[in-house]
């Protein structure tokens, strides 16, 4: 396995995100709330930003597999897991910190 496949597939990954986005009125309505958000409580529009990130991907790895997950080569995999686990850990620590620092 070589690393310039890993990151050819996780450029792939990323691009395919971008297939999955709603129509156009929706995404920059979408923007523009998050924006809003962003004023008035930023760490829960970042964390919401991250979400919708971590459901694009997934979309995105599920239909570069042909939704056949068992026959994925290994870059393919490797490349999942790196973005997906730094996903992850990016929604937890958010998610933690939102709740930690929450006051009202």
């Amino acid at each position: 396995m070589d690393y310039s496949e890993v990151l050819r597939e996780i450029v792939a990954l990323l691009q395919g995100m971008g297939d999955f986005l709603p129509s156009t009125a929706v995404t920059v309505g979408v923007l523009v709330a998050l924006l809003i958000l962003l004023f008035i409580r930023g760490k829960i529009a970042l964390f919401l930003f991250f979400v919708a990130a971590s459901y694009l991907f997934v979309r995105s790895f599920i239909a570069l597999s042909g939704g056949d997950i068992y026959s994925l080569d290994l870059g393919r995999v490797v490349a999942g897991i790196v973005v997906g686990a730094i996903l992850f850990f990016i929604d937890v620590y958010l998610l933690v910190k939102t709740i930690s620092d929450w006051s009202e």
